[in-house]
């Protein structure tokens, strides 16, 4: 009489040792750029209390603010104090265009690098809208620019 033997033959093993290598090489990438387009995410608490000072600005004077100094009785007078954990810098321009600079301490990918939002008026409504982008020099990749 033959005896069945328990368990997995070679094959076997090396099939599954396959399939987890083809999944890890899969997963590991995208969960790269998914803890990298969080930090950039995370970049949107620091701008928001300068979106916040735009949006004011545009509803009382129907229009963007034409520099930062006009947002200075709104509280925002210089966008390095703004900055906070990865942010280095928010520097507000003209018509209230807003770039970021990622500070050293921030992932490789984005140490150092920029993005920038530009807010635009209804002409119908007076709302303010946000939309960020890739800057054109030494930006972040668009797929890790913040969805606004």
């Amino acid at each position: 009489m033959k005896t069945k033997s328990a368990g997995f033959t070679l094959i076997e093993l090396m099939i599954v040792v396959a399939i987890i290598g083809i999944l890890a090489a899969v997963a590991i990438p995208q969960y790269r750029d998914y803890t990298l387009r969080a930090e950039s995410s995370n970049s949107l608490a620091a701008i928001r209390p300068i979106q916040l000072a735009i949006s004011e600005y545009a509803a009382r004077n129907n229009d963007l603010p034409p520099a930062l100094a006009d947002l200075a009785s709104y509280g925002v007078e210089d966008g390095v104090n703004n900055a906070s954990g990865n942010v280095s810098s928010i520097t507000v321009g003209t018509d209230g265009v807003l770039v970021v600079t990622f500070a050293a301490s921030a992932p490789a990918d984005l140490a150092g690098l920029t993005y920038t939002i530009t807010p635009t008026v209804n002409a119908t409504t007076g709302a303010v809208s946000f939309a960020a982008s890739e800057s054109a020099s030494g930006g972040v990749a668009l797929k890790y620019v913040p969805k606004m």
